[in-house]
């Protein structure tokens, strides 16, 4: 009796001990996967940040292209008002 409870005992033991390696693999993985994550969110973040600042610039060009095609226009329409008050 005392050597099957030793063989028992054992068994246990090898379970107890392959149950502990499982939960530290698990450990391991999660934390590999977190990392990950954390990678993709700070990526994600700095996408998010370039299209700010890339739809900032564009509506600043947008802009200037605006008053820049406003002063061209006046510049074009007072070399005729002088030409036909003129002539």
């Amino acid at each position: 009796m005392e050597g099957r409870l030793t063989g028992i005992e054992e068994n246990v033991a090898l379970l107890r001990q392959k149950m502990s390696d499982e939960k530290a693999n698990a450990y391991d993985g999660r934390a590999v996967i977190h990392k990950r994550l954390d990678e993709q969110t700070r990526q994600i973040a700095h996408v998010d940040t370039k299209a700010a600042i890339s739809g900032g610039a564009d509506a600043r060009i947008r802009a200037e292209i605006g008053m820049l095609k406003e002063t061209v226009e006046k510049n074009q329409e007072t070399p005729r008002r002088s030409r036909s008050g003129n002539g």
